[in-house]
């Protein structure tokens, strides 16, 4: 059943925002209704204004307006799959082809150990060795001993990768509220 806005969107908007959909390469009815949602505020809040236009229609605008909003959301796919295959490269014995977790939070927590990543590839030396300690459990004092520091040195530079990942919004990564 087609969506008509209750009057909010003329219909031939909802049309033309079909038509680009499916000349973008959307064959499912589910892929083009998510388009259309996505698609329907922008639409909505779009002024025209002929005297801005430069001559184009109406028709002419919309259409722009419509084919950059799919162009921005096949990128946003296609960067969302390039995460995901990251992720995936990252998990142990997981098998070619296989599909990935079910886990019902698997996007955030994809998008959680990519920005991760990227976040360990900001930290000096010391602190990614101080990291590699913390992850085979050892204790800080075992950490000081190890690199020839105090204990409190170590502490220091835990608290330093603390801020460093909070700078980077994942605070719950290293036991922040």
């Amino acid at each position: 059943m087609r969506n008509n806005y209750d009057g909010l969107v003329e219909p031939w908007k909802v049309d033309l925002i079909e038509e680009r959909a499916r000349r973008r390469g959307m064959k499912q009815l589910a892929d083009i209704n998510d388009a259309e949602q996505e698609i329907i505020l922008a639409v909505m809040a779009f002024k025209f204004d002929k005297a801005k236009s430069n001559g184009a229609s109406e028709m002419t605008a919309m259409t722009a307006l419509i084919d950059r909003k799919l162009l921005f959301m096949r990128r946003s796919a296609a960067r969302q799959k390039l995460r995901e295959e990251k992720y995936l490269q990252t998990q142990p014995g997981q098998i070619e082809g296989a599909p990935g977790p079910l886990d019902v939070d698997f996007e955030r927590t994809m998008q959680s150990t990519c920005d991760v990543q990227m976040a360990l590839k900001h930290l000096d030396q010391i602190e990614k060795e101080v990291c590699q300690e913390l992850s085979n459990g050892k204790s800080l004092l075992q950490i000081a001993r190890g690199l020839g520091v105090t204990r409190y040195k170590v502490e220091r530079i835990v608290e330093g990768i603390r801020q460093r990942f909070e700078s980077f919004g994942l605070g719950a990564w290293v036991g922040a509220s």
